[in-house]
């Protein structure tokens, strides 16, 4: 179509099934309890255009900028978000069911009531996003996802397959990974993990560099190898776990509870690492 809507419009009712708006520019539309099954916005821009209780099964996102926009009581089965680029929009009470996020770039957004189950997606990202009520993983498959400075307390990971995920400065407070996810070398360095609850899952080489994990669980955990240097471990459990050559330098850990851990080789505070670290150039 390739042409620009400026215009306030407002469609309700409309069934607009199968609809193409590729290499389109939408603007201040309104889009109320819309069919729009299979529709493309496909190389589309949304601008400032808000869609409620509308269905949008099977629609097509792929390398769309959706920016200030708002999407609410949507349904969302089958869509295809690859490549799209959102920013500062809010997506509210949302289920998410086998949508693909291949290198979904989010930034700013609103997270609000969204549950997602069996999606997939290699490369999701979420920068500085908000969801205040958490989110809610089920049977998702979502490598290299990587959320920085994100809130997302009280989120919660089902039978995820997670390999790789970063979650930098990010809060995560009260989060429940499930003993049936999987995590190889997770980074949750400078992340506040505060009352956490890991399910006796693998993660050998872990990153919890400078992390607050103060009263999370991770009973049964295998941390070897871990990174928790400077890290928060104030009434941490580590209990029945292995934290086998973890790098615990200037880690508070002095609480934590240790009851059948295993110790073996834990690298604790260095004087001459932390001289180094603390050093500054012109003085002795």
């Amino acid at each position: 179509m390739n042409s620009s809507r400026q215009q306030q419009q407002c469609l309700k009712n409309e069934n607009l099934d199968g609809r193409v708006f590729a290499n389109d520019t939408l603007q201040h539309i309104h889009f109320s309890q819309c069919s729009l099954r299979g529709v493309s916005f496909q190389n589309t821009s949304l601008r400032s255009c808000c869609f409620s209780d509308c269905v949008l099964d099977d629609a097509s996102f792929i390398r769309s900028e959706i920016n200030n926009c708002r999407f609410e009581r949507c349904v969302w089965t089958g869509v295809n978000l690859n490549d799209s680029v959102w920013t500062d929009t809010e997506i509210l009470q949302a289920d998410w069911k086998t949508v693909s996020l291949q290198s979904c770039f989010m930034s700013g957004c609103t997270l609000d009531h969204l549950t997602l189950a069996d999606c997939r997606g290699k490369g999701w990202t979420l920068r500085s996003c908000t969801a205040s009520s958490g989110i809610m993983f089920r049977r998702c498959s979502l490598p290299l996802l990587s959320c920085e400075s994100s809130l997302l307390d009280g989120s919660v990971f089902a039978m995820c397959d997670l390999p790789y995920v970063s979650f930098p400065q990010s809060s995560l407070n009260a989060v429940l990974f499930d003993a049936d996810c999987k995590l190889a070398c997770p980074n949750f360095s400078y992340a506040s993990l505060q009352q956490a609850a890991f399910q006796g899952l693998d993660m050998t080489a872990a990153s919890l560099r400078r992390a607050d994990l103060s009263s999370a669980v991770l009973q049964k955990c295998c941390l070897c190898m871990a990174d928790l240097s400077y890290a928060n471990c104030t009434k941490t459990d580590f209990s029945n776990g292995d934290l086998s050559l973890a790098d615990m330098h200037m880690c508070r850990f002095e609480t934590a509870l240790m009851k059948h851990t295993v110790t073996n080789g834990i690298r604790k505070t260095d004087p001459l690492r932390l001289r180094a670290e603390t050093f500054t150039p012109g003085h002795a």
